[in-house]
């Protein structure tokens, strides 16, 4: 399961790193952008299996899901925000991280109470 998770982020990022390079090619202003995209492809390709462990109750996977998502995204986050601004806003960074993952949780949860997630 855990090589099925990585072998899928892996394609997610060559895809968006393809996207990289071509935005590079062209020049195309904040093109490093996408590598920041291919990136968090990577990660949420990969941790997207942890909703395939039916053994987990459901909570647990959203749980897990997240702390993965705080120890790998949201450093991502604030280390591109310093590479784009030289500096850091940390609690605006944060407060984002949190709204969006509040807002994929709860559609995250409505999937799956509408029967279309596992």
């Amino acid at each position: 399961m855990i090589r099925f998770g990585i072998m899928r982020g892996i394609k997610i990022f060559l895809i968006l790193f393809l996207v990289y390079i071509v935005a590079l090619l062209l020049k195309l202003p904040n093109s490093e952008s996408f590598l920041l995209y291919s990136l968090m492809g990577f990660i949420l390709g990969a941790a997207s299996v942890i909703y395939s462990y039916s053994e987990w109750r459901f909570s647990k996977q959203i749980v897990i899901h997240f702390l993965i998502m705080v120890v790998t995204i949201l450093p991502l986050l604030l280390i591109w925000q310093i590479y784009f601004t030289g500096h850091i806003h940390f609690t605006k960074v944060l407060a984002s991280f949190l709204k969006v993952g509040f807002i994929f949780i709860i559609i995250t949860v409505i999937l799956k109470k509408m029967g279309k997630m596992g």
